[in-house]
């Protein structure tokens, strides 16, 4: 991926738009983007979430905390999802999906 560029609404009042550009390493399967505290060397985001890539997905499990969700979206590839709550479905490239 060469440029990605995603909006978060502040969970302030008065922040100042930002722009930011990281280079990540490129030999980890699973690095934090973004964090609020900008944990694991990760870019700060005002806001209660986190922003995950993952460069194979193949056989990850996830669970949330009551209450919490998840955005998925395929930036390359495709993906096959299983949940408890659904029959499996797959995402491709720019696919995005709320669980």
């Amino acid at each position: 991926m060469h440029f990605y560029q995603i909006w978060i609404k502040p969970n302030e009042l008065g922040i100042t738009p930002r722009y930011k550009q990281k280079a990540f390493d490129k030999s980890k399967n699973k690095t934090l983007i973004l964090s609020p505290d900008a944990q694991q060397d990760s870019l700060k985001v005002y806001q209660d979430m986190r922003l995950w890539l993952y460069r194979d997905i193949a056989n990850e499990t996830f669970s949330f905390e009551s209450g919490r969700k998840a955005y998925i979206q395929v930036v390359r590839g495709k993906l096959e999802i299983e949940s408890s709550q659904t029959q499996p479905f797959i995402i491709e490239t720019s696919d995005g999906i709320m669980c």
